[in-house]
């Protein structure tokens, strides 16, 4: 069991090697478990074929499916889904436009499936916060930074769209934040319009130079049927 964890969850490497006995690698096991996610010890039955396990483990899942159906958010609030931290993972800050009354635990489940695809089994809530907008606050292994960084970013559409991300960091990187997104389309149109004037400015420049042009050659046309007429008029006169 020990070859399986390391190899399948690599952030425990070291725990699971200085473990002594199987009650010892069974607390760290449990101590990666919430209420609402026991995959890796669905992973552990899966593994080694535990019949029993199995069926126990259906029933926990449709009673945490029903619990987070029924589940209002203003009801897990500063709630701590797991109290222990990581240095093998990575935090994860989800902060959305929600009115917590609004929506249920099963909308968080929903994020995370839509943030990660498959890798939603490698990410654990930690808790739920309400500030201006709600904070979600994840774990998620550091080995797998790079596949979850890719994943959310191809994701971002759907996360604004249907979850109304505000913002989202995963590690010390910011995936998306709206505020630096509508400074930058901000800053952006700025600059089009900036763009668009100087080549107004600079057409009209060109319009203007282009009548001066005009109104100087009509002058001289002018001027030289002037003179002609004068030259006309002084050879009558002269007998």
């Amino acid at each position: 069991m020990k070859s399986f964890l390391t190899e399948s969850y690599p952030e425990l490497n070291q725990s699971i090697k200085e473990a002594a006995s199987v009650q010892e690698i069974m607390n760290i096991i449990k101590g990666r478990c919430t209420i609402i996610d026991i995959s890796i010890i669905k992973s552990i039955v899966n593994k080694y074929y535990i019949k029993e396990g199995k069926d126990l483990i259906k029933k926990y899942e449709e009673k945490v499916d029903s619990f987070c159906e029924q589940m209002s958010l203003p009801f897990m609030l500063d709630k701590m889904f797991l109290t222990e931290s990581f240095l093998t993972s990575e935090t994860v800050h989800f902060v959305l436009d929600w009115k917590p009354e609004e929506y249920m635990l099963d909308d968080i489940q929903r994020l995370i499936k839509k943030a990660f695809k498959n890798l939603n089994k490698r990410i654990i809530v930690r808790s739920i916060h309400r500030g201006n907008s709600i904070i979600i606050i994840c774990y998620g292994p550091h080995h797998l930074l790079a596949a979850l960084l890719l994943e959310a970013q191809d994701n971002l559409t759907v996360l604004m769209k249907e979850f109304s991300l505000i913002r989202l960091t995963i590690g010390h990187y910011t995936v998306y934040d709206k505020r630096i997104r509508y400074k930058v389309m901000n800053n952006e149109c700025l600059a089009e319009e900036i763009k668009l004037a100087d080549g107004e400015e600079q057409e009209l420049r060109t319009l203007l130079d282009y009548k001066e042009g005009s109104i100087f050659e009509q002058d001289k046309q002018l001027n030289i049927m002037k003179k002609r007429k004068e030259y006309i008029e002084r050879r009558l006169e002269t007998p």
